[in-house]
């Protein structure tokens, strides 16, 4: 039996969650480009490479991305009463 430092694996399991928030699949990405070329409405391509941006970006900066509305982002604001 192999003997697994706990080390490993949060790192493991870290790299596989920042993967899958800055990067979709292969098999994703090429059902995106296979929908954007079968679209017919002039919208509809607007959005699915719109799409493809936000993923290229996301994946370039490392935001995470929304695969329904884009890329996700994050504001923190300090609230004075």
């Amino acid at each position: 039996m192999r003997t697994v430092q706990v080390q490993e694996i949060t790192e493991q399991i870290r790299e596989m969650c920042i993967l899958v928030n800055h990067e979709l699949s292969q098999d994703m990405q090429e059902k995106l480009a296979e929908a954007k070329s079968c679209e017919e409405s002039v919208l509809g391509k607007q959005i699915l490479e719109q799409l493809e941006e936000n993923l290229q970006i996301a994946g370039e900066d490392m935001i995470p991305i929304c695969q329904d509305t884009g890329m996700a982002f994050w504001k923190l604001a300090k609230m004075y009463t």
